[in-house]
């Protein structure tokens, strides 16, 4: 039995064999190199460009800063330098001794002289001869009396009392008031007389002299 089994085993084998011989034929020509194929047509460039892309999105916005230092306090400036004392100034010159005047009395007042109308006396000064002068100033335009001496009191007038020494004038009468028109459109005087010197529109001598006080 199992020399039959070998037998029958060899038998295939045998019969295995023989069909692989019968089967493998003579190796076949080397076949021919295939002809490269040509190069393939580049494709042609898109003619219209793309689209352009759309804007991007807002960022969003930055984180706060933070808050700075503060500042430190400056120092206090110095105080200035204290000023130098200015020098003294120059001694005036001594005045010249002047008219010895009493305290007045209002009891005892006494009217010297009267304006014309309208007017009002400025300028008073007494020089060291012992003239008084009295200036006469807006008297109205409508005076026409002419005094003693020829003169209408209708403009500005310098003038002044003269016949009396009002450096020793001593006690004198007290002038009354004007009563008539006349009287009261020219200057009246308890002493002396008034003289004009100048009067408004009037050409002084030489540009500086307004006459002489006689």
């Amino acid at each position: 039995m199992t020399f039959a089994k070998n037998k029958l085993n060899r038998a295939i084998m045998l019969a295995m064999l023989t069909t692989g011989l019968a089967a493998c034929g003579a190796d076949g020509k080397d076949g021919k190199d295939g002809v490269n194929g040509t190069n393939g047509v580049d494709g042609q460039a898109s003619q219209a460009p793309g689209a352009p892309g759309a804007d991007g999105q807002d960022g969003a916005d930055g984180a706060d800063g933070q808050n700075g230092v503060a500042g430190q306090n400056g120092a206090n400036g110095q105080n200035g330098a204290n000023g130098q004392n200015g020098q003294n100034g120059i001694d005036g010159k001594d005045g010249k001794d002047g008219v010895v005047v009493e305290p007045l009395d209002p009891t005892v007042l006494k009217r010297l002289a009267t304006a014309p109308l309208g007017a009002e006396f400025t300028g008073m000064y007494l020089n060291e001869d012992g003239a008084f002068f009295l200036n006469v100033q807006h008297p109205s335009s409508g005076n026409d009396t002419a005094d003693s001496e020829g003169k209408t009191f209708d403009k500005g007038t310098v003038g002044a009392i003269v016949g009396a020494d009002f450096n020793a004038l001593g006690n004198i009468a007290e002038l009354d008031l004007p009563v008539t028109d006349l009287d009261k459109e020219v200057v009246q005087t308890s002493v002396g007389i008034y003289q004009a010197l100048l009067q408004q529109t009037d050409v002084m001598t030489d540009g500086t002299n307004a006459g002489d006080i006689i």
